[in-house]
């Protein structure tokens, strides 16, 4: 008789919370969005408002500079849409009225882990990407080139340098992916002599494509090939017949020890790793006609104490500070109050958001969230899990 009463109030407690599931489905409020997806025309009368990425310009340009995580979930919901902040407003309307006849401009992402800088930066190459006269260079992780590289060879014109030649051929890969349409539309070739060994060389006026396809079915000389696409691209930009948009996530790698020691046991400097000592002449600002976008993080430091600032003095080092010097720092918080009760409408409209208290925009299980969170975009990404 007790396991017949426990069944039916079992079922009767299910059914009440179904009911109270669909009540708080018709009572959510919907996510506050924009039409249009074109990031030229998003102004700060948008802020706060998600805008939808066409599912090209995301599989191409956005996907590959945010976190997997993240691009799982939207793929997941069908639903490619992010918030526009003011960092990348404020940056975009940079780029619309600077004067490119003048040296780079360099701009600074810093803020706290998990403020959503790398979001920002792909809205902004998103806005160079749709206006098809911008060449992407992006680096995801100037961390992986400096740590995470399982086979460091001597080069063969330098032996002090250090080639990776397993990472520069993915890199190639995913530059060829980015800039597909740039490269069919331009057509961009070689304005200098490439000679890769004594037997083997490639003339003036080869295309940029045939150069790479080559490094990738040779990887010994990937790393060879960035170098010479960066010194292409500041090239091919000071001839005035496209402009190169440089997107670089934490940059302060650039100017740290690496993990890995080499020979003599002595921890190896960036300096020495190909790739970033390409970088750092590519980020001097002698040349015209681009811009850099870059961010600084504190995920890349290898003993993280707590004590370490998210400021840019203080991740670049007095060395960082002297090489990018005059930069502009562009700093992204935490979402606004707003933006965080438009994101968590966002998650109930695509039903990531399952328990009723989390769904009710009133509901205790939201201020729960809001409180846990503390607006941090990633602290909401991960708490919400659990809802």
């Amino acid at each position: 008789m007790i396991s017949v009463i426990n069944t039916k109030l079992f079922y009767i407690q299910r059914r009440l919370k179904y009911i109270n599931f669909k009540n708080c489905l018709r009572c959510f409020t919907s996510a506050k969005r924009t039409n249009d997806s074109n990031p030229q025309n998003h102004s700060f009368n948008d802020i706060g408002s998600f805008y939808t990425i066409p599912d090209n310009d995301f599989t191409t340009c956005f996907e590959l500079q945010i976190k997997n995580d993240f691009s799982r979930l939207l793929k997941l919901f069908n639903d490619k849409s992010i918030i526009i902040r003011n960092p990348a407003v404020e940056v975009i309307n940079y780029l619309k009225n600077s004067d490119y006849t003048q040296p780079i401009n360099r701009y600074i992402f810093y803020g706290k882990i998990g403020s959503g800088k790398s979001v920002q930066m792909a809205h902004v190459s998103h806005y160079a990407f749709t206006q098809s006269n911008w060449l992407l260079i992006h680096f995801s992780n100037i961390f992986d080139f400096l740590n995470m590289s399982t086979d460091l060879n001597p080069n063969s014109r330098d032996e002090k340098i250090l080639d990776t030649p397993t990472l520069s051929g993915f890199w190639l890969k995913s530059f060829l992916n980015m800039n597909h349409y740039f490269l069919k539309k331009y057509n961009p070739k070689t304005l200098k002599e490439i000679q890769w060994n004594q037997k083997e060389s490639m003339p003036v006026g080869s295309l940029w494509i045939d150069m790479i396809n080559f490094a990738i079915s040779r990887p010994k000389y990937a790393t060879d090939c960035i170098g010479i696409i960066l010194r292409e691209a500041r090239e091919h930009a000071q001839l005035n017949e496209f402009k190169v948009l440089g997107i670089l996530r934490g940059v302060n790698c650039l100017f740290q020890l690496s993990r890995k020691a080499d020979t003599a046991a002595q921890y190896i400097p960036a300096e020495r790793i190909g790739v970033l000592c390409y970088l750092k002449r590519f980020m001097k600002n002698d040349w015209c006609n681009g811009a850099i976008i870059c961010s600084v993080n504190q995920d890349t430091i290898y003993r993280i104490t707590g004590e370490e600032s998210y400021y840019p003095k203080c991740l670049l080092g007095n060395g960082g500070m002297q090489d990018l010097n005059p930069f502009v720092p562009i700093y992204v918080e935490s979402y606004t109050d707003q933006e965080t009760l438009n994101y968590l409408n966002f998650l109930a409209e695509n039903h990531w958001l399952t328990i009723p208290e989390a769904i009710d925009p009133h509901g205790i299980g939201r201020r729960e969230i809001v409180f846990l969170a503390d607006n941090r975009p990633l602290e909401l990404f991960n708490i919400t899990r659990e809802w």
